[in-house]
């Protein structure tokens, strides 16, 4: 019976060992490493969405109410890329729901931003039929005019591909979470096998006559000079009291 109990534990560990290997790759890769991946490329458009919002400042046919609200989205966006890059430096439960946070902060500001260009720039000058003045400075030969058209395409096309690393990013980051228990069940999980061991080591004394000899040994000798130190004390209180 004991065989049978030990194949059949040594069966479930190799079963679990596999789905835990089937579970733990992306694509080519470990879903850490595809998190840290699509995390530096998150970053690299963060700085870029951050430089266009800064250069639109400078853009003199444009209101300042919309660099300022392209500003704010992408703080909004650096704030979901800090989040990312707490999980970068230290691997714990709090920067692991850190980095799904992020992720989804993220998703929400590229969305924020393509629905804000796409409504701004068809109302911006709309009873005027001219295109997009693209450029910066105070020199009107310095921009070009682009359709309008054709500046809603460009975010919604690097927004669109934003959203699909920004996904992938989110979904590596959940899946990464599941194979780590909570923490606590960690210390759960130390304390039992602490005590299956406490427990074993107890039976095999109890199963061991000459481990239970031993043990019960050391308890006399420990009850003998528990006995031999009251008795010190007092004789030493009883001499104390004579003088």
């Amino acid at each position: 019976m004991e065989d049978m109990m030990m194949e059949d534990k040594k069966d479930e560990m190799m079963e679990e060992e596999k789905e835990e290997e089937k579970d733990t790759t992306h694509c080519c890769c470990m879903y850490s490493t595809a998190m840290l991946i699509y995390g530096i490329i998150l970053w690299i458009f963060g700085i870029l969405i951050l430089a266009n919002a800064i250069v639109v400042f400078g853009n003199i046919y444009f209101p300042v109410e919309y660099p300022i609200v392209l500003l704010v989205i992408a703080l909004i966006f650096f704030g979901g890329l800090v989040l990312i890059a707490i999980w970068f430096c230290s691997e714990t439960e709090s920067s692991r729901k850190c980095a799904i946070i992020g992720g989804w902060i993220i998703f929400g500001a590229v969305i924020a931003m393509i629905l804000f260009n796409v409504f701004f720039i068809l109302n911006h000058n709309k009873h005027k039929k001219e295109g997009v003045k693209v450029g910066m400075g105070d020199d009107p030969e310095d921009y070009d005019e682009e359709d309008r058209s054709t500046y809603i395409l460009g975010y919604l096309v690097w927004g669109l591909i934003i959203l699909i690393i920004d996904v992938l990013f989110i979904a590596c980051a959940i899946n990464h979470a599941d194979l780590f228990p909570p923490e606590d069940e960690e210390m759960m999980m130390e304390e039992k096998m602490m005590e299956e061991k406490m427990e074993e080591k107890m039976e095999d004394m109890m199963m061991d006559p000459e481990m239970g000899d031993m043990g019960a040994g050391e308890m006399a000798e420990g009850g003998q000079a528990e006995r031999r130190r009251t008795s010190r004390a007092s004789s030493r209180n009883s001499s104390v009291r004579r003088q």
